[in-house]
């Protein structure tokens, strides 16, 4: 991995020795397999799988903590190109990222997820709205906590700032890492509670939690 924003951060070498999902389907993959009897999503889709060491690793540390802000935009882009080759994500209306609280947003300097979703956005040609969703209650870092911590810290963390759009149908959530899939469920249901409609809500991410 290169230190620097002038260039893409991730080799053709390296990027070769990440674990790529291949998963042909966008409706049964490991990704809704592991939200099935929670959240009924429309279609979902992760680029690569991430584990404790390795360069896929590296690659979402590189993002989140050492401003690779560039690598996050243009690993949104690789994102889009395989989202675009499946029929189901060509009906996304609007992509809305996951936040990040102000205060750590205001820490970090950005939101990796409002990057990947941009570069999404400029593959698939659909725009991406950055202040739909807000975290309203500031949580602690979720890196250690297991599964049941994990859950209660995110109980009800999300608020709707705006009417969703008459025109929109089909939302598409965005993260940078799907682990045990609370952050997106509790936004999904977030988004559900305050449409008056049906809605179709697709979620897409760079990666996947494989700790086994």
């Amino acid at each position: 991995l290169l230190n620097t924003e002038d260039i893409h951060p991730l080799c053709i070498f390296c990027w070769e020795e990440v674990p790529k999902v291949s998963c042909p389907n966008s409706k049964e993959n490991d990704f809704t397999y592991r939200l099935w009897a929670r959240v009924p999503l429309f279609a979902s889709y992760s680029l690569f799988y991430l584990s404790r060491h390795g360069v896929a690793h590296d690659v979402i540390h590189y993002i989140k903590y050492r401003n690779g802000k560039n690598c996050a935009f243009e690993m949104g882009k690789k994102l889009g190109l395989k989202l675009r080759s499946f029929s189901e994500f060509q009906s996304v209306d609007l992509i809305v990222p996951i936040p990040l609280h102000w205060k750590r947003k205001n820490v970090r300097g950005y939101n990796q997820a409002d990057l990947i979703a941009k570069g999404i956005g400029s593959i698939l040609g659909i725009s991406c709205d950055y202040t739909f969703l807000s975290r309203k209650r500031y949580t602690s870092t979720q890196t250690r906590m297991d599964r049941f911590s994990r859950m209660n810290n995110l109980k009800g963390c999300y608020t709707v700032r705006k009417n969703i759009p008459e025109e929109v149908e089909h939302i598409l959530l965005v993260d940078d890492v799907f682990t045990t899939g609370f952050t997106l469920e509790e936004a999904y249901l977030c988004l559900m509670k305050s449409s008056k409609r049906a809605l179709k809500i697709s979620m897409a991410t760079l990666a996947i939690a494989d700790f086994s």
